[in-house]
């Protein structure tokens, strides 16, 4: 069934409201407690786009869950916070739904440019673990591969047990050029070179990468470890940065993830009792200076609901 509630004309607020059927008789005395005047049967079919404003809503509400987790994985303190909001559930949460996502817009730059640091970083300490290996190879990072047509070289790194026991293991056609306790230096025909790469990932080593720097290993290491430090500076500026713009905005960050779950809940149960036929649809006006008062009725019924609500085109006052 679906009705209509008549108010005065002040500045009014056309509303649509959804609550299940058997909350029907209680939720209209106490719209006419917030100012309804009169009421009287629709003649017009509950509206469909009403339940998937509803399914949009819910999708918001997973992903903006989401997006709090998220915002506050920057935060690392350990702060005590009281949570407290002032009126509706539902206008509330969609209040801070908008701050939430003008944070995140304000702070899409600075997380970016924490996760290219980040990313950076482990490329950093990859390259760092491997060279760290081949510390007494006396090739030039420039030289440590090279693939010819008819020869190849390669650089070898890994744990001391795996390189000591791979030599036995090569093909014809290969030579060890050096030999060190985690690193070897290998050089053959250009015939053998997949063979050979096959059996090195088999025995868990790893083949060097060449690096385009006229460069000793050890003075390589020593550019990595410098570059390392400084993305690493940058990386904690932009830590930082972000735990002070999330440590602004977390009381409402958490009031969200707090309140959120619980609109989502109402929602769903709509949705729910909407597909048995179990929901009711009201529609009429309400004056903008009641608007809040129906919003408390309305949460006091403990009935899940669905408001909306815009400002009244004349017209419609006049039907």
């Amino acid at each position: 069934m679906k009705l209509f509630l008549v108010s005065e004309p002040e500045t009014m607020y056309e509303v649509t409201l959804v609550i299940p059927q058997n909350y029907r008789d209680e939720v209209l005395e106490q719209v006419q407690r917030a100012g309804a005047l009169h009421v009287r049967e629709s003649r017009e079919k509950p509206v469909k786009e009403i339940v998937e404003e509803l399914r949009r809503r819910c999708e918001e509400l997973e992903k903006v869950l989401r997006l709090c987790e998220e915002l506050l994985q920057y935060y690392r303190r350990s702060t005590e916070v009281t949570l407290h909001f002032e009126g509706s559930l539902e206008d509330t949460v969609w209040t801070l739904v908008r701050k939430v996502k003008r944070l995140e817009e304000e702070l899409r730059t600075l997380a970016e440019w924490r996760k290219r640091c980040e990313e950076e970083l482990r490329e950093l300490e990859r390259k760092l673990r491997q060279y760290e290996l081949a510390t007494s190879v006396k090739l030039r990072v420039s030289e440590l591969q090279y693939l010819g047509p008819e020869t190849f070289l390669i650089t070898v790194v890994g744990p001391e047990e795996k390189v000591r026991t791979l030599p036995h293991h090569l093909p014809q056609g290969v030579v060890v050029l050096e030999e060190y306790s985690t690193a070897l230096v290998l050089a053959g025909l250009r015939e053998v070179y997949e063979d050979v790469l096959r059996l090195v990932r088999e025995q868990g080593l790893i083949v060097l990468e060449r690096v385009a720097q006229d460069l000793t290993v050890p003075e390589y290491l020593a550019q990595l470890r410098k570059t390392l430090e400084e993305v690493r500076g940058e990386y904690r500026r932009a830590s930082e940065e972000l735990e002070r713009r999330v440590g602004e905005q977390l009381h409402d960050l958490l009031l969200l993830r707090e309140l959120a779950p619980q609109l989502l809940t109402r929602y769903r149960v709509l949705l729910t009792l909407y597909s048995s036929g179990l929901t009711t649809v009201v529609e009429g006006w309400v004056p903008e200076s009641l608007l809040p008062v129906l919003r408390r009725y309305l949460d006091a019924s403990g009935a899940p609901y669905y408001l909306e609500y815009r400002v009244a085109e004349r017209k419609h006052l006049r039907e």
